[in-house]
């Protein structure tokens, strides 16, 4: 019964390096961590002395477009990218399935009063979706409105990512596969470190 418990102080470690997180807490140096890896969560579990508590992290990941570029103040080419992007597989490939792919801002699990959101506001990509199943034409439509050369093949874009490790470098080849597959177009990445990135 939690109400029979009383915690006077919480102490919180920092530590960079998982594998010595996960060690802390195996070693039952720490109370509690957090992990997405299916190797970890299964090493954990299998000792019977583990409580796997998930939650929605109430967090969204996104791509933020340039609306003052030449190509991306165009909001159906803007739609076009996004459509563009296989959520479910970012999912798989990036987060091991830990998460839900998003189609709309607010996560699941945000609630109103005790009504969860998105169980009364529908994601509005899903919708946009099934408005444009073809997004390379979408794009093509959207070049046209610029009076630009409407072959998506001969369009090169600029990926700024906000870090420079091998997570980020592996989500921007997921990217540029991805775009290239769905409509044709070009990436190109550049790594930096989250300050650069802000500035």
């Amino acid at each position: 019964n939690s109400k029979e418990y009383k915690l006077d102080k919480i102490n919180m470690l920092i530590v960079a390096d998982e594998n010595s997180r996960m060690n802390l807490l195996a070693s039952k140096q720490v109370d509690m961590g957090y992990t997405d890896k299916p190797e970890w969560i299964k090493q954990f579990m299998s000792t019977g002395n583990f409580l796997n508590n998930r939650k929605y992290s109430l967090s969204t990941n996104y791509v933020a477009f340039n609306t003052t570029s030449k190509y991306f103040k165009n909001d159906k080419i803007r739609k076009a990218f996004s459509l563009a992007i296989n959520r479910e597989e970012i999912n798989k490939v990036m987060f091991n399935n830990n998460f839900d792919p998003a189609y709309g801002f607010v996560s699941k699990g945000m609630n109103i009063g005790d009504v969860e959101y998105r169980s009364i506001v529908p994601e509005p990509l899903k919708k946009l979706k099934a408005e444009n199943p073809d997004p390379k034409a979408l794009l093509s439509q959207g070049l046209v409105e610029l009076g630009m050369d409407p072959n998506p093949e001969n369009m090169t874009v600029t990926y700024l990512s906000s870090g420079t490790t091998p997570w980020s470098k592996k989500y921007s080849e997921l990217l540029q596969q991805m775009l290239k597959q769905n409509l044709g177009v070009n990436m190109l990445a550049e790594f930096v470190e989250w300050p650069v990135y802000q500035k």
